[in-house]
């Protein structure tokens, strides 16, 4: 129980961390399970990580994750086969690894002359079609839509590609990273819930023969779950 205790907690930091990172947020604003109840040392060292050190929080606590699983396995607490065990550390390092590619996104911008050269295009055009459109059109009440439709257009989308150059943030039209986290909390809680771990099995007069099972009168699986 403690080694679950501990790891569902430094999990949940690690996500909210990782997101932290890829957000640009500079302090610990995503909600966290109960991180307040880890040990004064790791909690002191994970401060300085931030604080005193500029190292990455999330590496550091990948590899606390890491150390846990493998003293708890040293001292017997985890009986599992080496080869299954690797899947965990491969799956935290492919974790870490999408991390890295979310944090490229962040920090490589637009560059900068291009988006230059598209502002001064999108000026040139605001100027320029009106003086085309008014020497070909002799009605006004066209004239102006016409002008207009292709101009707003052109400045729209160019304001659309720059909301979505930056998917990680707080903006309305930023991916949902508060949700992403409160599901990550909640998978986490189910780990803890005392029937977590139940072993299932049917009851003593459970049909088994293939027979009775082909004949059953099927009926929805959430009947099933009523008492």
């Amino acid at each position: 129980m403690q080694f679950r205790q501990t790891l569902v907690r430094l999990t949940s930091l690690m996500h909210g961390s990782a997101l932290d990172e890829i957000s640009g947020s500079l302090d610990d604003s995503y909600q966290t399970i109960d991180v307040m109840s880890l040990d004064t040392t790791t909690l002191r060292f994970l401060r300085d990580c931030k604080m005193k050190y500029d190292w990455n929080k999330v590496c550091a606590l990948q590899h606390m994750i890491q150390v846990l699983i493998t003293h708890n396995l040293r001292i017997g607490v985890l009986d599992i086969p080496p080869p299954i065990l690797s899947r965990v550390y491969q799956t935290l390092s492919r974790g870490f690894v999408n991390l890295l590619n979310a944090v490229k996104i962040k920090d490589t911008n637009f560059p900068f002359p291009w988006a230059q050269m598209i502002m001064l295009l999108l000026v040139v055009h605001s100027v320029f079609t009106p003086c085309v459109v008014t020497s070909f059109m002799t009605s006004y009440q066209w004239a102006i839509p016409v002008t207009f439709v292709p101009v707003f257009g052109m400045f729209a989308l160019n304001q659309v590609a720059a909301q979505l150059e930056m998917p990680f943030g707080q903006d309305d039209n930023d991916l949902p990273l508060e949700h992403f986290q409160k599901e990550m909390n909640l998978s986490l809680l189910q780990l803890m819930h005392e029937m977590s771990d139940h072993l299932p099995s049917i009851k003593p007069n459970a049909k088994t023969h293939v027979d009775e099972l082909r004949s059953f009168k099927f009926s929805p699986a959430s009947d099933a779950y009523c008492d």
